[in-house]
């Protein structure tokens, strides 16, 4: 049974339906991430959604270049809960912003934003999603 979904906004918009305790964001190089970002600072299972038994919705940093979670990194081999509204970057979001703005330097290769359906939320990214459990 379908348990969230995570919606992509970029570079492909689509909607993933979750149905497995745990879901890998990856890059294309990893046959076994079921979300894979072709992007090369992304790393190959760069983090992982779990729903616990008890039905919470978890976030497992596994990346070389950060996870953050509403702009703040979470840290590699940490977990961090994940409540609706949250936005979950893969890689730096201040990188981004600053080669965005004339910077250069690093960059953000994908975002996430935990929530509930029709959530206004479109972080910009080269990748973006939006995850939202079902209660």
């Amino acid at each position: 049974a379908t348990w969230g979904r995570l919606i992509c906004l970029a570079p492909e918009p689509g909607i993933h339906e979750l149905k497995q305790r745990q879901c890998v964001l990856g890059r294309t190089t990893n046959a076994h991430a079921q979300i894979q970002i072709d992007d090369g600072r992304v790393s190959s299972s760069h983090c992982k959604i779990l729903r616990t038994p008890e039905g919470a919705v978890q976030l497992l940093d596994c990346s070389s270049n950060g996870t953050y979670v509403n702009g703040k990194a979470v840290g590699k081999s940490k977990l961090h809960i994940l409540s609706s509204g949250d936005e979950i970057a893969l890689l730096n979001p201040s990188a981004e912003a600053h080669a965005a703005a004339g910077g250069g330097g690093g960059g953000l290769g994908g975002n996430a934003s935990a929530g509930r359906e029709g959530s206004s939320r479109r972080p910009d990214a080269a990748a973006s999603a939006a995850a939202s459990a079902r209660s």
